[in-house]
Order: structure tokens, then sequence, then C-alpha cells
């Protein structure tokens, strides 16, 4: 991770006063989980330039941590890319800048508009470019994306959702890290920390002067406070005219941003820009089967705005159709008394299956501890409710054998396959169909061909963990292919509002064994 600061012209020396370091001296610190070093590769009195450099410790960020078991810390980015981690590096380093205390002797600086190229990243976000770029070319930056090239064996992504941020404008010192220490974790829309009262009061401190006036100011503060106790704690120090505009309901707004992926992870183990189908408006009173990619059911911190072409009549979010239609194929099936769900999530389709009669057992099985800790308060509320059936968390994966699951009449990928490397997908398959043998296997998957209702470009996913998207014709074909194979019989059903060209947003494919319980 690296931020660096360049400026050319008079006075540009006496930035090194105001970050209040030697250009001499290396700045060399061992922070929790990184090093962080600070060196001026060039430095006179007319030209600067700095760089704050992080060498993370992935090891050590998790060591001593209560959850350093679970297996996501072994496979995301957050050790390498900007966010609200590497703002906390920022903060030691360049505090007295950020602050706006240098010696006495160079505080007339403080308020100097020095002409400045910034370069910032890695940046992992899920807001498309147009956004990501509206942010600053709001504070009158000049914005160029850089976009790595992805360098694989095999097609895993097209085009990387990593990006790099080189900046060029005129700003005080001062007011350019505020707007990072602000923007930098908006963007990555993640928070390492838990998030309270003090994040209201860092929006207030380093968003004095410019964020009000910010014309995503909207967009900026729903990202970063996420939750509305939170909000309206932020909105009541401000003018009434400000406050209405952060409480107005998201229908009436204008669109802010259209994700760069379209959706966020099932159930919300992820925090992601909701997907702009979750939000489409249905003409008729009851929605076919439906599905896309996933999506948090916290409406609270759902914070983007819809397209104003969609406003007429709010329906059921996509994620709950998807959980609905679900349901409805296992309801009528004379063999479901015992369910298992993979990528469970914080179990809210668990909670739902559990529900349905005739069901006696329910595996939610999830990987990510994270996710397990809610999925296990979910249950505990349903059994202090007295639910006949509760689910049961499970910590597992789909590519070796759980002698738990054998014989389960019904198991269940929603939104699951797409995860996983195409590469990988017949292992999994093999055991599914080889080793389970369940009575019935349902998986859901995005309709790439959909993306084009949602205006994405053509090699864009809905999600920056997909690892592939396939079109209806390919689903179809992965479907029978491996149906003929196991003995299955296989039906297709699309879910989600349709589109005469371009089908429905998600597809489903039930798959019904052959011959009865002991074939």
């Amino acid at each position: 991770m690296y931020l660096q600061i360049k400026s050319v012209g008079p006075h540009a020396g006496m930035i090194s006063h105001l970050l209040a370091k030697n250009p001499y001296n290396l700045y060399d610190r061992q922070e929790k989980g990184a090093r962080v070093r600070l060196l001026f590769p060039v430095f006179t009195e007319q030209e600067m330039q700095v760089l704050l450099f992080v060498t993370p410790d992935p090891i050590d960020l998790v060591k001593g941590s209560p959850d350093s078991y679970d297996i996501t810390n072994y496979i995301n980015d957050r050790e390498f890319v900007v966010s609200s981690l590497f703002c906390s590096y920022i903060r030691p380093a360049l505090g007295t800048a950020l602050n706006g205390k240098p010696k006495a002797d160079y505080a007339q600086w403080v308020d100097y508009q020095f002409p400045l190229e910034i370069s910032v990243g890695p940046v992992a976000s899920n807001l498309p470019d147009d956004v990501l770029s509206s942010l600053f070319t709001a504070l009158g930056y000049e914005v160029e994306l850089e976009r790595g090239e992805s360098d694989y064996s095999f097609q895993l992504k097209k085009r990387s959702t990593i990006r790099v941020i080189h900046l060029r404008g005129e700003a005080t010192i001062q007011n350019l890290l505020r707007q990072l220490f602000i923007l930098l974790p908006v963007l990555d829309d993640y928070k390492h920390y838990y998030i309270g009262d003090e994040e209201v009061e860092r929006l207030q401190r380093y968003g004095e002067g410019w964020l009000t006036m910010h014309p995503q100011h909207r967009l900026i503060v729903k990202r970063a406070l996420r939750f509305m106790p939170l909000i309206r704690q932020y909105s009541a120090s401000l003018p009434l005219e400000t406050q209405d505009m952060l409480e107005q309901p998201e229908e009436t707004q204008e669109v802010l941003e259209q994700s760069e992926d379209g959706s966020s992870e099932r159930d919300g183990t992820a925090s992601k820009a909701i997907a702009p189908e979750d939000h489409l408006h249905t003409s008729s009173s009851h929605v076919p089967t439906v599905s896309t990619d996933v999506v948090t059911d916290d409406t609270d911190a759902t914070l983007e705005t819809v397209p104003a072409a969609v406003h007429t009549v709010k329906a059921p979010r996509l994620n709950e159709l998807r959980y609905q239609a679900v349901v409805e194929q296992i309801g009528v099936l004379p063999q479901r008394q015992t369910i298992v769900d993979f990528g469970a999530g914080e179990g809210k389709l668990s909670e739902r299956l559990a529900r349905i009669g005739g069901v006696k057992q329910v595996w939610a099985v999830e990987p990510s501890a994270y996710a397990g800790v809610r999925a296990l308060e979910r249950f505990a509320d349903m059994q202090a409710s007295g639910a006949g059936t509760v689910p049961q968390l499970a910590t597992g994966s789909l590519f070796y054998r759980d002698d738990r699951w054998s014989g389960a009449d019904v198991m269940i990928l929603c939104e699951v396959i797409e995860h996983i490397d195409e590469l990988r997908l017949p292992m999994v398959m093999r055991t599914l169909l080889d080793e389970y043998r369940p009575q019935t296997l349902i998986l859901t998957t995005p309709n790439r061909e959909y993306n084009a209702v949602y205006e994405m470009e053509q090699d864009d996913i809905r999600h920056t963990d997909h690892r592939f998207e396939w079109s209806r014709q390919q689903f179809a074909d992965f479907c029978q292919e491996w149906s003929t194979y196991g003995g299955y019989k296989m039906n297709m059903h699309g879910i989600g509002e349709v589109s005469v060209e371009y089908g429905q947003p998600t597809q489903m494919a039930v798959f019904h064994k052959q011959g009865g319980k002991n074939k």
C-alpha cells in the first residue's frame, strides 16, 4: 500500500515542515501488522516528492486475535489494499499535517494551496470508475485511474477490480489528507474496527469545510457510517436542509452509483454495494421464482440509491425472492426431512428452510466464522421462540466429503457455484452426485445475459468474488451434462423480473434423482 505526494513549484519544500519530517531521514516504524516507511525520493525547495509505503505482515495482523482460526483470513485482500487499515498508519506518520499543527514558524503554510500530484493504491472498490472519479473531481482534482493487467494461465477475470488512483490539482496538505482519510474507507467500503460514536466524530472533524458541500455527501456519509442510528446522530449536527437530503427515502433519489460488481455477499457477510436488480419494480403482485447475486438484507445498512426509472413500487429484494423460490421448490417435495444448505452465510435461508412443514433437520454449512457467529445468534433466537426445527451450523467445504451429510434429502447451493473456480466445479459436482447423492439438488447462479439490463459493461461481473458468470445456455448445458452423469432429471427455472431479450436475472436448476431413495 502506498501514498505518494509530489509538488513542483515555489515553496514546494515547505511541505516537509508541514509533515514534520526531515527529508534526509528515513521514517521507519513497526506498527501492528505492518512496517511503515516514509521517505523523500526527491527534495529541493522547488520540487518535492514524499512516499508513504506500508509493507503488511498478514500473519502478525491476525496473531492473537480470537478469529485467527477463521479461514477467510487466508483468502482475503485486506492486508494488501488501501482501506481503513491504511488510514490507521497515516495518522501516526502524518498526524501533524492531518491536524494542521506544524511548528509555529510554519503555521502560515497550513492554508497554502500547493500544486499537487497524488498517487494512492491499490484500491479495491465495488464502485464503478465514473462514480469513483466523481468523488474526487467534485473536490477539484483531475482523476486518472490505473488498472493493472491480470496475468493468469486461464481466464479468471478479464479486468481487475483493483485500481490505483492518480490525482492532480491544487490543495492544502491538510485538506488533501483529510479528504483521503474519509474517502479511502468509503471507496473500500470496509472498516477493520467497530463502527460507533467515534466514527461520527471522525466524519465531523475531518469533513469540516468540504464534506457537506460535496455533491455525493449522502453516499459518503452512508458508506462511512453504515447504520441509521449513527447517520441520524451525524445528521442532527447539520443544517436542516442537509438533514433532509440525508434522510429522504432512497426511492426518491437520483442514482449516485451502480456497483462495479452489482451486488454484495450472501446475507451481508461482506459489505458491498447493493445489486441494482434488488430494487427492481415488478408490475405484477406475484413475482415469479426469483434470484440473482447476493444482497444484504439489512435495510438500514443499505446506503446506495435506486435508478429513477424504476421507482413506482418497491418490490421485494431479489435476495428475498430467491429464498422464496427455493422454499417453494422444497415445499412440494415428497422427501424433504433432511436439508443441507451449503454457503449458508448468516443463516437467513436456513431459517426459512427449517420452517417448512415436514423438515426435521437443516445443516447450515458455512466456512466463515464471522457469518457463522451471526447465524448462531439467529438460530438461538429461533430456539428461544420455540421453533420446532432449528438449523445446525457446521464448518465445511464442498471439496471434501463429510459423512454427516450423506443421504440428505435436499442439498442447496444458492449463489455459490459462481464463487468457485470453473476448473474446480467438476470436483464439486462429483462430490455432490457421486458421494452424497441427495434426492434433490438445487443450484442458483446469476444470468450473465441479464447484466445488460443493468447497463453493465460487457466484461463486468456482478460481484468482485465471482470467478465466472454464465449465460442461460451455458448453465443449461452444464446442468444437463451433470444430470445425465448422475442419473438425475433436471428442470430449469428463472427467478426475477422477466426481460424478453435477456430472460431473468437469476437462473435455477433443480435436479431430482431417478429411481427412488436407495438407487
